[in-house]
């Protein structure tokens, strides 16, 4: 830090993400400006955990000056939001991210001005000011499946995406992440007797029930090798003890609680150098005693409160396929499911299909820590990109619809290929794209070589992939890579995209905008095969994998383990950031490419 402040000199150091102290010989000299996730007067180095934890109604971000006391330096400026019933992590890439931008960019201003003298905490006028907070700790996040569903959400979610909210699960203390509230459940309820070979061949009678009024009626019947088995045949359960486990979808678990029931994506086994994987998968073998619950994303009323990955909505001639995968991170399944949810969507009688990601991020690519965890990491890397691949050429190849990629959270690695495979892009304004692998020792395939070069040209897109740099919405609308660009967040955001979808729907010359969509496909083929694309792509990937030619295993591991080494550091700490990012991007060509002091 103190290296860095000596070569560059700078007249203003912004500290946006702060885990250290800045040393006292930067903030003597040097006005340094702390963006805080806290309201005025809040100090501590988890002021969103305790604000979760509390559930404080609103919240806010404070931009201090930094001073001898960790956060209590003068006020440049603040603003706050409503807090959501939603993790730590989402509320950090939305409702902080842009609070501190709207707080950041008045200082900037009042600094600019010269004059202007930042207020003590004390001396600040504000409805309520925040105090000192103590870090948190495991105990706080813990509990028990017997205490009051809201708190547990509360727990998970402020514990999310580290360290965890700690619990007990079949005996054993697991961390949990991403809760989900579950309103109505069909739950299996499973005979003692029952052969073991029928829970996958034929659906078994169902539990209904709900938050409130726990899973009350068993109905329906059924015949297996003609033996018929009556309702009579199965255990009824009028209710279930906090902590039972009742249901599994895509290796999320249900569990019971004293008033409701809970959906868990993710569990890490307390123990050393375990890894977060999803939950069924951390259970082993004992998730193969928990019955499975299924959802017909075509049928199934997306309103009600439920764990669902991919679902489907229509209306007005458009399509709208969700997919919102934990982290962004998707798995060798999970891409096969959205590309088979995606073949029918293109089924129905529809003119466009918006490809609607989580609402907190699009997609990260492959699934790191399921392959870590894996037998054979290299073979589980390759089946996972080949996936992943053939959900991007499926959208690529499309010539019956209109396909907009409505991207209202972050994206990462092979994930900006996925939205670029459709025929528009809308981004909500904030959010971030990471288009490179290299950094994970990996060259990249997803059809970027095809993708990346097709909207920005074969310049940019080796600099975009090569130098590893984290992009905004604003530089993407500008050199192309993303359509539009939206300053709205939730379901204004969506409702704008709808808007958009709508009226291409409608247009009255779609028939031509089809064909035009299949000319320049055909062209591009014509010039070069998408498979020639895909081969040469998989050609280096296949060494990355199997021969860990850069590394991949190694950073592989650091990523899954929160380990960042010393080489990785050095490496950031190396670039000239400014003059990477001028090769990119420059409003006009007569800017320097290179920082001068």
């Amino acid at each position: 830090m103190i290296y860095a402040v000596n070569d560059y000199q700078p007249d203003l150091i912004i500290a946006p993400y702060l885990k250290t102290a800045i040393p006292e010989s930067i903030w003597k000299n040097f006005i340094c400006l702390i963006v805080h996730p806290g309201i005025v007067g809040d100090r501590g180095s988890c002021s969103l955990d305790w604000a979760i934890l509390n559930n404080e109604k609103e919240w806010g971000v404070t931009i201090i000056q930094a001073a001898e006391k960790m956060d209590a330096g003068p006020v440049w400026a603040t603003a706050t939001f409503p807090m959501r019933n939603v993790s730590k992590s989402f509320l950090y890439r939305h409702e902080v991210t842009q609070a501190a931008m709207q707080a950041l960019m008045q200082a900037v201003q009042k600094f600019e001005e010269k004059n202007f003298l930042p207020q003590s905490q004390k001396e600040i006028d504000v409805a309520r000011k925040g105090k000192w907070n103590r870090s948190t700790n495991e105990n706080d996040f813990s509990f028990s499946w017997s205490d009051d569903t809201d708190c547990i959400i509360r727990k998970i979610n402020a514990a999310d995406s580290s360290p965890g909210a700690l619990c007990k699960i079949l005996g054993e203390e697991y961390y949990c992440y991403g809760v989900v509230e579950e309103e109505k459940l069909s739950v299996i309820a499973i005979p003692p007797s029952l052969p073991p070979n029928l829970l996958m061949e034929e659906p078994l009678p169902k539990l209904e029930g709900g938050r409130g009024s726990p899973f009350r009626e068993l109905e329906g019947s059924m015949s297996n090798d003609g033996i018929h088995l009556d309702p009579q045949d199965f255990v009824r359960k009028d209710s279930f003890g906090a902590g039972e486990i009742l249901a599994q979808r895509h290796h999320a678990i249900c569990i019971a609680t004293k008033d409701g029931a809970l959906w868990i994506q993710c569990l890490k086994k307390k123990e050393e150098d375990a890894i977060k994987l999803p939950a069924a998968i951390a259970l082993s073998d004992a998730s193969k005693k928990i019955p499975e619950s299924s959802l017909n994303i075509f049928e199934e009323d997306s309103s009600a409160k439920t764990f669902r990955e991919i679902w489907y909505e229509e209306a007005n001639d458009v399509g709208y396929l969700h997919f919102d995968f934990y982290n962004g991170a998707m798995s060798i399944e999970q891409c096969n499911r959205l590309r088979q949810a995606y073949i029918e969507a293109k089924q129905r009688n529809t003119r466009v299909i918006v490809m609607r990601g989580g609402d907190d991020t699009w997609s990260n690519g492959i699934h790191l820590n399921l392959i870590e965890a894996s037998e054979n990491p290299a073979q589980a890397s390759w089946e996972n990109i080949n996936a992943m691949n053939d959900l991007i050429q499926e959208i690529i190849c499309t010539d019956t619809h209109y396909i907009i990629s409505a991207m209202h959270g972050n994206a990462g690695a092979g994930g900006v290929a996925l939205a670029l495979a459709a025929d528009k892009v809308i981004a909500r304004k904030g959010i971030i794209f990471n288009p490179h692998t290299r950094n994970m020792g990996l060259y990249g395939s997803e059809y970027w070589t095809y993708l990346l070069p097709k909207r920005i040209g074969t310049q940019r897109a080796l600099l975009f992939t090569e130098q590893c740099l984290p992009w905004g919405t604003d530089i993407a609308l500008e050199v192309k890579l993303i359509d539009d660009c939206f300053n709205d967040i939730g379901d204004a955001f969506h409702q704008r995209v709808k808007t958009v979808a709508e009226e291409i729907a409608r247009l009255s010359y779609y028939p031509q905008l089809l064909s035009a969509k299949k000319f320049k496909r055909n062209r591009d083929e014509s010039y070069k095969p998408l498979s020639k694309y895909r081969e040469e792509e998989l050609e280096k990937m296949h060494k990355n994998f199997f021969e860990d030619d850069e590394g991949y295993d190694y950073k592989r591991y650091c990523f899954v383990h929160k380990i960042n080494p010393d080489e990785i550091a050095d490496a950031i700490t190396d670039k000239d950031l400014f003059s990477e990012r001028r090769k990119i991007w420059r409003r006009r060509k007569s800017e320097k490419l290179f920082y001068e002091a």
